[in-house]
């Protein structure tokens, strides 16, 4: 259930539309579907979380069998796109989590902790938004 509605069925499926696109509206792309596929499956995710904290048995599963390969994906393409010479040389791992997080935190606090009740932003803004930070961190001077 978890790899059929989990955004790693999403990215495998997304990255060959990744090489086509440049930097900036592949990690759009990216993002977007990131929260489309949180939103689509929040009630999935809200249980995760509580398993997750509560049995550390399922947690090391969900991080090995999703996380861990979501995060490699990501990883790969970011390597690739290093390789290319297109971004600055980053520890990838840590910019992976980077890029995640800030869309999982976004997410968490608008459902989970109901931001969106005092504050509900527009989503493509958000990502924008993002985007751009995540941009100005690795794209390399003057490109």
């Amino acid at each position: 259930v978890i790899e059929h509605h989990s955004f790693l069925a999403r990215i495998e499926e997304l990255e060959p539309s990744l090489e086509h696109l440049d930097y900036k509206n592949a990690l759009i792309a990216l993002a977007e579907s990131f929260l489309e596929t949180l939103y689509r499956n929040k009630n999935l995710v809200r249980i995760m979380a509580m398993e997750a904290y509560t049995h550390p048995t399922y947690a090391r599963m969900i991080h090995k069998n999703l996380i861990q390969k979501v995060f490699r994906h990501f990883e790969d393409y970011l390597a690739h796109i290093s390789k290319l010479k297109r971004i600055r040389i980053l520890d990838h791992q840590v910019v992976t989590r980077a890029f995640f997080g800030m869309i999982y935190f976004y997410f968490i606090t608008q459902e989970f902790f109901l931001e969106r009740e005092i504050k509900k932003f527009n989503q493509k803004h958000v990502i924008h938004e993002f985007v751009e930070l995540f941009l100005k961190g690795t794209v390399k001077d003057g490109e």
